[in-house]
């Protein structure tokens, strides 16, 4: 069997960015350029995916992350949908005083 038909790819990181890369390499119990490919792949997948549908990728767990990441374990007081219909509220009666 021969080996896959592959072109190599060079890109200059910063130390920060090379140290992320290998952390999350590791943890993941792959080599960079394995974890690397397995990313570019995925990724690849989900713009290719939008292009088809016409749309943009939707990523759950990105957005998830950043949810927990932005807010950590703080819950904010009183229901959302009320917080909404109020502002709802403000807006039409800022719309309907500038009439």
């Amino acid at each position: 069997m021969s080996a896959p038909d592959r072109r190599p790819v060079t890109i200059d990181l910063d130390a920060e960015l090379h140290r992320s890369l290998c952390e999350a390499a590791e943890s993941e119990g792959m080599d960079v350029p394995s974890y690397c490919r397995s990313v570019i792949e995925r990724d690849l997948g989900k713009a290719t995916e939008a292009r088809v549908s016409g749309g943009k990728p939707f990523d759950i767990d990105g957005l998830l992350a950043f949810r927990d990441e932005l807010l950590g374990d703080r819950v904010f007081p009183g229901n959302s949908v009320d917080l909404i219909r109020e502002a709802r509220e403000e807006r039409t009666k800022q719309l309907d005083e500038w009439r």
